[in-house]
């Protein structure tokens, strides 16, 4: 696309809202091969806190997550996770047991909207 096509370029919608226990996401994973999906869990957790343990034994501790229940692969790290109402939830983050159903962990989108905020303000300094 050229940038003078940038005004066809559809927006999503971020929320800044917990997504609520039992409710229905969409999550379109990376073409694997070719194939595109469209995929469906249920959220599990709205909010948690995740450790990650990093290679040097150390860990970090994500308190921007919520959990769904879903399939997943290693590739599908990355993927956008949406309401049935087409909100922008959040990020799948990573899953327990890649091409089985299992509980995915996500990053909430209402901290990617706050970061895309901040940088569009700082844009507009310049």
């Amino acid at each position: 696309r050229t940038l003078k096509d940038a005004h066809e370029i559809p927006t999503i919608p971020l929320v800044e809202r917990d997504p609520e226990p039992g409710e229905r996401v969409m999550y379109f994973p990376f073409p694997n091969g070719g194939e595109r999906l469209v995929l469906e869990g249920l959220v599990d957790k709205a909010s948690i806190d995740i450790d990650i343990e990093k290679k040097d034994g150390s860990l970090h501790v994500r308190r921007d997550s919520f959990l769904f229940l879903g399939k997943g692969d290693i590739n599908y790290s990355g993927s956008a996770i949406f309401s049935l109402d087409g909100d922008f939830l959040g990020t799948l983050f990573a899953g327990e047991e890649p091409g089985k159903n299992s509980t995915m962990f996500a990053i909430k989108s209402k901290y990617t909207r706050r970061l895309i905020q901040s940088l569009r303000s700082h844009l507009y300094e310049c």
